[in-house]
């Protein structure tokens, strides 16, 4: 169970945390061995990441849902970008 926990606090470090910072950084965050469907390896995560960085700043991260099981993790979450004021 305390590996469920500490899944899951690491996932939530991710998104409040890891996402947002220099994404060098994002290596702390997974195995070497991490499978994401979006991404072919964590370098394509670096590279989108900071493009995202750079054309939101101020941008966050809300988790909608997080599911820990064994040694896996599935999330769900949304990209809030703050309103820019101006003509819509």
């Amino acid at each position: 169970m305390a590996d469920l926990k500490a899944n899951r606090d690491l996932i939530l470090r991710l998104y409040k945390q890891g996402l947002l910072g220099p994404p060098q950084e994002l290596v702390k965050y997974f195995s070497p061995k991490c499978v994401d469907h979006a991404f072919q390896n964590i370098s394509g995560l670096q590279e989108v990441m900071a493009r995202v960085n750079h054309a939101y700043p101020g941008c966050s991260w809300r988790v909608d849902d997080l599911c820990a099981e064994r040694d896996r993790v599935a999330v769900r979450a949304s990209l809030l970008i703050p309103r820019v004021p101006g003509p819509p």
